[in-house]
């Protein structure tokens, strides 16, 4: 097994965690002890720790684990949550990912949770996927500089994008998810980092989000929220 590095900043990246982890509860994404966020820290990945009250995160309630197997790193004392394959799934599926948030998020649940979608016997490719939600045309507020796809940029998605959001079946065992997840992103035509849909839905749970940092996460996080919020509203 090669020798892990560990970014320069994972103290520092630890502590964002926590702050993004208390932001995200005060605006009700991660409820109690729910839901997870995560980040690369050179070969490692520094994720919160499971089952702990989101309000009063503070970088202690990290973990540094290796990226293969999700297992604590020497001198870590605190164990990773139950859905951290998931997490490394899209680390090793899309090399930009930077930043992971996992949560259940009301609007995108409400989509997963109520059929609210395409079911995969009625797709052209399903592989890995039960269904996917198709957005066309979002109305959205216009951006404060230029406006990018969900899968590239940090911009409000643009008038004329359709946004395709996977959704894939809540299995008892995670690592199943993150196996279904893997198996779709293959179908993807192209490089997957390239046409990445910008989440990915977890039926009766919530929404999966991914970015270059911790930023870019939750913007796309706040995206689908408004786009679940706007079907909500159809």
């Amino acid at each position: 097994m090669k020798p892990i590095i560990i970014g320069e900043d994972a103290e520092m990246q630890r502590g964002r965690l926590a702050a993004a982890g208390r932001a995200l509860h005060q605006g009700g994404w991660l409820p109690g002890g729910s839901g997870s966020l995560s980040v690369r820290c050179g070969d490692a990945v520094a994720i919160t720790v499971g089952g702990l009250e989101t309000a009063t995160l503070t970088r202690h309630d990290t973990v540094l684990i290796e990226p293969e197997e999700g297992l604590p790193l020497l001198g870590e004392v605190e164990w990773p949550p139950a859905e951290t394959a998931l997490h490394l799934a899209l680390y090793r599926l899309l090399p930009g990912c930077g930043a992971v948030i996992h949560t259940q998020a009301p609007r995108a649940a409400g989509l997963a949770a109520l059929g609210g979608f395409t079911r995969a016997a009625e797709l052209a490719s399903d592989a890995g996927a039960l269904g996917e939600v198709t957005f066309e045309q979002w109305d959205a507020p216009p951006a404060s500089g230029p406006a990018t796809g969900p899968a590239t940029g940090r911009g409000t998605v643009p008038l004329s994008v359709a946004v395709t959001v996977p959704v894939f079946a809540n299995w008892p065992e995670p690592r199943r998810i993150a196996d279904d997840a893997a198996a779709y992103f293959t179908t993807l035509d192209g490089s997957s980092a390239d046409c990445a849909p910008p989440a990915l839905l977890i039926e009766g749970y919530g929404v999966t989000t991914w970015g270059r940092d911790l930023d870019e996460a939750r913007h796309r996080l706040e995206s689908i929220e408004e786009l679940g919020r706007g079907r909500a509203m159809a």
